[in-house]
C-alpha cells in the first residue's frame, strides 16, 4: 500500500483499502509474494527480472544508528559536565552565603555592611526615630 494511485484503477487515488494486499488464491490471507498465483497462470516466476528489492520500512541503517548513538553519548557527557559545573556553582554560592551569614552575625542583628564599607542602620534601630516619623507635628519642628 502507500501508493499514490490504485493498482486496480489508475484513475483513482489509493485509499489504503488493503484490497491489493489480499492473496489471489486465498482471500482470507494477506499476499506474501510467494508467486503461486503466477505459476498457476503459466508464468515462469524464475524468469521474472527483479529491478530492486524494496526494503522494509523498519530497516535501520547501522551507520546512521551509530552516528545518532554517538551524538546521544556526547550530549549525555555534556549534560553530566553541565551538572557538575552547576553543582560547583551551587557549592560556591552556599559557601558565600555561609560567609555572609557569619559576617552578618558578627556585625549585629540589624546592621549590614555594604560593599563600600558603609554601615547601614534602620529607622527602628535609632531610639525615638520611628515615633518622631509617626508624629507629624514633631516631625515639622525638626525638619
Amino acid at each position: 500500500m502507500n501508493r499514490e494511485t490504485c493498482i486496480f484503477n489508475y484513475t483513482k487515488k489509493c485509499t489504503d483499502c488493503g484490497e491489493c494486499e489480499i492473496c489471489d488464491l486465498n482471500t482470507n490471507k494477506k499476499c506474501d509474494n510467494c508467486g503461486e498465483c503466477l505459476q498457476r497462470e503459466g508464468i515462469d516466476t524464475q524468469a521474472i527480472k527483479i529491478d530492486e528489492i524494496k526494503e522494509d520500512k523498519n530497516f535501520v541503517d547501522k551507520e546512521a544508528l551509530k552516528k545518532v548513538l554517538k551524538e546521544d553519548e556526547e550530549e549525555l557527557e555534556s549534560s553530566k559536565k553541565f551538572e557538575q559545573d552547576l553543582e560547583n556553582v551551587i557549592l560556591q554560592d552556599a559557601e558565600l552565603l555561609k560567609d555572609y551569614d557569619e559576617n552578618f552575625k558578627e556585625q549585629g542583628l540589624y546592621a549590614i555592611e555594604n560593599v563600600d564599607g558603609v554601615q547601614i542602620e534602620y529607622i527602628e534601630d535609632v531610639d525615638g526615630l520611628s515615633e518622631l516619623m509617626e508624629d507629624e507635628s514633631r516631625l515639622k519642628k525638626v525638619a
